[in-house]
């Protein structure tokens, strides 16, 4: 009696050390090298003389080139521990940090982006939500709500920073900066992290009668609308976020006052995420499809409007801070809720390489689109009708995984 209590206060603590090593490294893979990123786009552009979308490419072959490495994660994960993954990916990610740094032209960018798609898989969801998949048995969705979160508060408090050094120095100490306080996260993340318990594979006969193996999931067709719905997703997510501060500038807002409303929506998204994936928990996987596309098509229609008012630009940030919560939560969420935990892993792997796709696209594609109609706003409708073929293809996934299909 005694030791199982021990075992379970034990277990608790563990936990929450899962989620807090999560949290910083969500902190570092998504608010540092995504978030704080935004900062870059027009001061190195105008240093480098290149246009906005030519720089934004960065991140686009940041993304495609971690695809296959995704993959792999769950290969890593029997061969070694998950300290030493997130350690050697996190010091990598550093070094590449302060390569950016020290880039001279826009093909020696390029070439750091491909080294930073190496690294990034190491120290992403895959990662955390399989750290949080071996620990949770109940309260998924909140559990990773919570580590995601971590995307969103560093990124509201390392952006200012990074905008601060980019103003009194240069653009370079920005990427120092980043490199110093990642190397801080990374090292405290691998302090923090617990591998999985004993008592991992010991789950109910139920739960291991409802679980889908990979190689089920692949066959079936409702995983692969659940993938095309998701990577819509992260398209429209990713090519909305880094043109934020672009956007409002453009509606006539000062800059200080765009980078402002830009933190304020990563730190509100810190606590929507979280509310989030409470509320998924509770709603189920159907339901939660609602809350899905409905956070998304409202955020793109007050941010159409908030060109008119400072009302509707206030109103924009706090959509579009639960809107953004739906690059990171509905993914594992989803993908446990309809296939199961024992192969969470791999089924989630296939899930964040394909999706990861959207990060790649949506960040070239607004640039591109944007400088072909002259205009963002015409954009925004586009990815509002992307969104609604979205929430259809994840509502068939939920209905044909019902049926077993």
């Amino acid at each position: 009696m005694i030791q199982t209590m021990n075992k379970l206060i034990s277990d608790n603590r563990f936990k929450i050390w899962i989620v807090i090593a999560g949290f910083l490294l969500s902190g570092v893979n998504i608010g540092i090298s995504a978030n704080s990123n935004v900062a870059f786009y027009a001061p190195v552009s105008k240093a480098l003389g290149v246009s906005v979308s030519a720089f934004s490419a960065t991140a686009s072959i940041t993304s495609f080139v971690s695809i296959p490495f995704i993959l792999l994660i769950p290969v890593l994960l029997k061969k070694f521990s998950n300290r030493q993954i997130v350690l050697f990916s996190g010091m990598s990610f550093v070094l590449i940090k302060l390569l950016f740094g020290l880039s001279n032209s826009l093909w020696q960018m390029y070439v750091c982006s491909v080294g930073l798609g190496l690294c990034l898989p190491g120290i992403g969801y895959v990662v955390i939500n399989s750290l949080i998949n071996d620990w949770f048995h109940a309260s998924n969705g909140k559990a990773m709500g919570m580590a995601a979160s971590g995307a969103g508060i560093v990124g509201a408090i390392v952006l200012p920073i990074i905008n601060l050094m980019i103003q009194q120095y240069n653009w370079r100490w920005g990427y120092f900066t980043q490199a110093i306080i990642a190397t801080v996260m990374v090292l405290a993340a691998v302090l923090l992290i617990q591998e999985k318990p004993n008592d991992t594979q010991a789950v109910s006969p139920h739960i291991q009668e409802e679980t889908k193996q990979t190689a089920s999931a692949l066959r079936s067709p409702s995983f692969y609308f659940l993938m095309l719905g998701l990577l819509l997703i992260l398209v429209i997510g990713s090519g909305v976020q880094p043109y934020l501060m672009i956007y409002l500038t453009g509606a006539n807002y000062s800059s200080a006052f765009a980078a402002s409303a830009v933190s304020a929506i990563l730190l509100i998204n810190t606590f929507a995420k979280i509310i989030m994936g409470a509320a998924f928990d509770k709603a189920g996987a159907t339901n939660s499809v609602w809350i899905i596309g409905g956070s998304i098509v409202l955020s793109l229609v007050l941010m159409l409007t908030s060109r008119y008012s400072i009302i509707f630009t206030c109103l924009f940030v706090v959509a579009f801070a639960f809107a953004y919560a739906n690059m990171s939560i509905p993914a594992p969420f989803l993908t446990q809720s309809l296939y199961g935990r024992q192969n969470f892993s791999g089924n989630y792997s296939i899930i964040m390489a394909v999706t990861s796709m959207g990060g790649a696209i949506g960040n070239y594609l607004t640039g591109f689109l944007s400088e072909q109609f002259g205009s963002y706003d015409t954009v925004w409708y586009l990815y509002i009708a992307g969104i609604l073929m979205s929430t259809v293809c994840l509502f068939v996934s939920c209905g044909l995984s019902k049926k077993g299909y």
